[in-house]
């Protein structure tokens, strides 16, 4: 079974704002769910993966509860290595992102990569 994906207004509003919500539904088809409240509970309760940035706020719950999570730049990875988009794109998309004060972890998507390797 495919994991679903529980998305707060952070992390979603990334992609919207600089309107690449389409890698989402490339990459996720018929797996994201945006609950009202309590992403962290549906993930709990359901199964599922919390997608959000807020790590500073959630770190503790996800630890406690043994819960799957990705960020915003885990998903331009993963779009990055299914041939989605290229570094280059990446790195439009994140200055995009950072250009509407998202907090993503790094400066640019090449120091988010370099980060994780």
């Amino acid at each position: 079974m495919t994991d679903s994906l529980f998305f707060d207004s952070d992390c979603i509003s990334a992609f919207l704002w600089v309107k690449e919500q389409n890698l989402l539904a490339l990459l996720y088809p018929g797996r994201i769910i945006i609950p009202k409240p309590a992403s962290i509970a549906m993930a709990k309760t359901i199964g599922g993966i919390v997608a959000s940035n807020n790590l500073k706020d959630i770190s503790s719950y996800i630890i406690e509860y043994g819960l799957k999570h990705i960020t915003t730049g885990d998903i331009l990875i993963e779009a990055l290595e299914k041939g989605l988009i290229t570094e280059n794109e990446g790195n439009t998309i994140w200055t995009s992102m950072l250009a509407k004060r998202r907090k993503l972890g790094a400066s640019s998507f090449s120091e988010y990569i370099k980060s994780k390797q």
